[in-house]
């Protein structure tokens, strides 16, 4: 009988030791929101100098919005500058219309501040299409609004040759006005009638041509991928450390009226290089842009 009440005892002891304790639940620990997510990739893009040549960044650039690879940044020089501008002030715009819409208005303010004499000339075709420097710097910043660079929708450089007495300095633009830092890298001899020789083109300097060194030291970017019109090898030294696409076109050099209007087949051809050319590397280039 003492058994039966001992056992009874300790049933009751151990059943309300059970009840007097809280079940333990374990509380799952929620995962940091960048835990299992990619890593999304910076990536900035190189447009080089090249004169009309230069004009294939509007089909390299083309193709990477169709295949919507995110650029994060751009470093362009002389020609890469201008159409480089063109996209970075405005992204989702028609690059090949901001463009024609450029040397349209270029056009329209050159006949109103030529005498008659030359006008009669550029219209019976007398005369080819002639840039000046100022004049385009003028229309350039009435187009983008005299925006900053520092204030652009994409983070954008350039850079220019500085003469100073008989030294010549690199000169890099990552902030102030647009459109004057694009005129002058944008500022060649051979395009621009009576050019200013105190700020030039940097096309003459080897890292410049294809800016991929400075593009680096600026934006530090995971992956860079340089638009190169040149014809000649894209040189950087082993400072770049990030992984870099070439795309390479080759050009011949000629630079036409109708090529710098925009319109027509030269232009078209050249659009078509750049645009095939940068739709064949991204197939090549990882990840996922193919």
């Amino acid at each position: 009988m003492s058994d039966k009440i001992l056992i009874c005892s300790l049933t009751l002891v151990l059943a309300l030791s059970s009840c007097s304790k809280p079940k333990q639940t374990q509380v799952p620990v929620p995962k940091p929101e960048s835990e299992g997510a990619a890593k999304v990739e910076r990536i900035t893009l190189v447009l080089s100098v090249g004169g009309g040549r230069g004009l294939a960044h509007i089909g390299a650039i083309d193709a990477l919005k169709r295949k919507g690879v995110k650029i994060h940044s751009v470093f362009g020089n002389s020609m890469g500058a201008v159409i480089g501008g063109l996209f970075v002030t405005a992204p989702d715009a028609d690059l090949t219309l901001r463009y024609r819409a450029l040397i349209a208005a270029y056009q329209k303010r050159t006949e109103q501040e030529t005498p008659l004499l030359r006008k009669v000339a550029i219209w019976l075709r007398l005369t080819g299409l002639e840039f000046e420097n100022r004049r385009f710097e003028t229309v350039m910043r009435e187009m983008f609004g005299s925006a900053n660079i520092e204030n652009l929708p994409m983070k954008f450089a350039t850079s220019y040759k500085a003469r100073e007495g008989n030294t010549i300095r690199d000169v890099g633009r990552v902030s102030g006005d647009l459109a004057e830092a694009i005129a002058r890298s944008a500022n060649n001899p051979f395009i621009f009638k009576n050019a200013q020789l105190t700020y030039i083109d940097p096309g003459m300097d080897r890292i410049s041509a294809v800016p991929v060194e400075d593009a680096f030291r600026v934006f530090k970017p995971d992956r860079i991928i340089a638009v190169n019109v040149t014809g000649d090898q894209l040189f950087h030294t082993q400072s770049v450390t990030c992984s870099i696409n070439e795309v390479k076109l080759f050009i011949p050099v000629s630079t036409t009226d109708e090529e710098l209007s925009g319109t027509g087949r030269s232009f078209d051809r050249l659009y078509k290089i750049g645009f095939d050319a940068m739709a064949e590397a991204l197939t090549k280039i990882t990840p996922g842009f193919n």
